[in-house]
């Protein structure tokens, strides 16, 4: 999410690769497991754009470290201070990010993420909302670890969704609002 971590999106990219690559399993808890099915559809989903956003900023590096550093930015202000120094005093890396974001390989990454960007915040609410500690005190002490292992799973995959994709979601939406994309 804007203001989101400070790794870099192969970092990024790597980890939700590698969180990929764990089971996913239903939890026993029937409240908690509605919400986490639809956040581990979202991440599933997620990961490929993320990706090919990864690779992309690999081809376009003055974009992506533009991208990136705007993604770092905590408010609307921050970001229009930073896109207008960028325009002032290094016009070349301004026309890069903005031939970066209007290109057509961008274009496809910021429609897939505008897809699953405001149903990842709707579905982090919900998640957040739950009263884990209360359902989690309701079961049997042998299922304890195991439910807590199921819940650390889609905290971790909210940790990324947010740091990856709705970032993306956000910066489109910024981008858009500032007029930077045609």
């Amino acid at each position: 999410m804007f203001g989101a971590t400070e790794q870099t999106p192969a970092t990024l990219n790597l980890k939700a690769q590698e969180l990929s690559t764990q089971q996913y399993t239903n939890s026993s808890i029937q409240q908690v497991e509605q919400v986490r099915l639809i956040i581990n559809s979202l991440f599933t989903e997620s990961v490929p754009i993320y990706s090919d956003y990864a690779k992309h900023i690999e081809t376009n590096q003055v974009g992506g470290q533009v991208s990136s550093a705007l993604m770092m930015k905590e408010s609307d202000e921050e970001r229009d201070t930073f896109i207008a120094d960028l325009k002032a005093n290094k016009n070349d890396d301004y026309n890069a990010y903005i031939a970066f974001i209007n290109d057509t390989y961008m274009d496809s990454i910021y429609k897939r993420s505008l897809k699953v960007g405001a149903e990842i915040a709707v579905q982090t609410l919900a998640f957040n909302k739950i009263d884990q500690s209360a359902l989690l005190g309701e079961l049997d002490f042998s299922q304890l670890g195991t439910e807590k292992d199921k819940l650390t799973l889609t905290t971790e995959q909210i940790s990324v969704l947010n740091d990856t994709v709705y970032s993306l979601y956000q910066e489109y939406q910024y981008n858009k609002a500032a007029e930077l994309i045609r």
